[in-house]
């Protein structure tokens, strides 16, 4: 047996892959592929689906799937739909700046007619607070996570106090970072004036250490000699 695409059929499949926790959902079939097929399971995932403009959530788009019958056969398929619901989301509620640093009177809560298939989670001002913003933002913008990263304990430019040990010898100085880590990671860093660069580990917030324990001064005690030699042996020396 075999039957062309019905309407009430992939209604029930996408509202099924869009989930119950979606108010307000409204799906309008403007068109089916007219494809005639055996008898089987109605597949659409989210892959499948287009996304329409942020600003224009009511345009159509395309929604590709499959049938797949008992022998496990797959059959292309696809529907043409305008998709809208009703969706919590936060926009922000004045201007930021470039690395700024978000708190909850930069955000607002608002609900609006969008895509469920661009917006798949409510949103919440929770979320948001505490991040940096990636670039700056106009009030009124719907954040998205893309749009802000969670701060590290070292930031890329800014200032970090380094402590240097060697045995029972500490020595702290402060140097700005050229690359954002977190505890553990080993970053390069630039004296004041930016006339040197070297490595240390990420010890916490603005904080990380470079440690001279006497096997590493050995190493280097060592690694200078034999490039000493090399250079000799280059020159004929």
């Amino acid at each position: 047996a075999s039957y062309e695409l019905a309407p009430d059929d992939v209604l029930k499949t996408l509202k099924a892959v869009l989930g119950s926790s979606v108010h307000d959902l409204h799906i309008d079939l403007l068109e089916l592929c007219r494809c005639r097929l055996p008898a089987g399971r109605l597949e659409f995932s989210l892959s499948g689906a287009a996304l329409p403009a942020l600003d224009h959530p009511e345009a159509p788009i395309l929604w590709r799937g499959r049938l797949v019958d008992s022998d496990g056969h797959s059959y292309p398929v696809w529907a043409r739909a305008r998709i809208v619901a009703t969706l919590t989301v936060i926009r922000a509620a004045k201007n930021l700046r470039t690395r700024q640093m978000l708190s909850r009177e930069d955000l607002e809560e608002v609900k609006i007619s969008g895509s469920p298939l661009r917006f798949r989670d409510e949103e919440t001002i929770a979320a948001f607070e505490g991040t940096l913003t990636n670039i700056s933002v106009a009030r009124g913008t719907i954040l998205r996570p893309e749009l802000v990263h969670r701060p590290s304990d070292v930031e890329r430019g800014s200032v970090v106090e380094v402590e240097v040990v060697n045995g029972g010898a500490k020595l702290v100085l402060t140097a700005r970072a050229e690359a954002a880590g977190n505890k553990g990671d080993v970053i390069t860093l630039t004296n004041p004036s930016g006339a040197a660069r070297f490595r240390a580990s990420v010890t916490g917030p603005a904080r990380a250490e470079i440690s001279l324990s006497p096997e590493r001064l050995e190493t280097a005690s060592v690694a200078r000699e034999i490039h000493s030699r090399s250079s000799a042996s280059d020159t004929g020396f």
